[in-house]
């Protein structure tokens, strides 16, 4: 016979305590399921911790792409600038007037003003395609590629700052 304890004092007095051969495999099986079910526990809060890290770079992440996407957006709106605005704008920097930069004048001024002003709509307002900036400034699509092409190193050899064309996201 086996023992917890030898004796336990109660109010009838000392009585034997004994313990049954059988309890031993039985709290040891219990033990068992415990511990694995511990063991399971931590897993699945390791799991849960990683997903939780995963998740929370993944906000991250997201949170990121939507500040760049908002940045594009707020460059690439319309609400931004207009291409007359922007013409305006060149138009005044190089003391021509708006309707001689449109017209078919060739002097080395106005072809200059009228090259900056496209590479200036090209930069300040990539929403314009060149189609629509040909019909505004009164030229073919393709003078005013070359203009946007020609006008950096033009710009350069005047002594005019040119700030570089961003590129239009996909």
């Amino acid at each position: 016979m086996n023992f917890i304890a030898i004796a336990t004092n109660t109010q009838r007095g000392i009585v034997q305590r004994r313990i049954d051969p059988e309890l031993v495999p039985i709290l040891r099986s219990q033990i068992a399921e415990l511990e694995t079910e511990l063991q399971a526990e931590k897993h699945a809060k390791r799991r849960a911790e990683k997903d939780a890290k995963e998740k929370t770079d993944l906000i991250f992440d997201l949170k990121d792409k939507i500040e760049i996407l908002e940045e594009r957006l707020a460059r690439y709106t319309p609400s931004a600038a207009t291409a007359r605005d922007v013409l305006n704008e060149v138009s005044a920097f190089h003391q021509v007037p708006t309707h001689v930069i449109i017209g078919t004048r060739g002097s080395a001024k106005v072809i200059n003003a009228r090259q900056h002003a496209a590479y200036e709509i090209r930069r300040r307002c990539p929403w314009v395609s060149y189609p629509e900036m040909a019909r505004l400034l009164c030229r073919d699509h393709t003078t005013l590629l070359y203009a946007v092409g020609k006008w950096p190193e033009k710009a350069k050899a005047l002594g005019i700052p040119v700030l570089p064309l961003d590129e239009v996201p996909e």
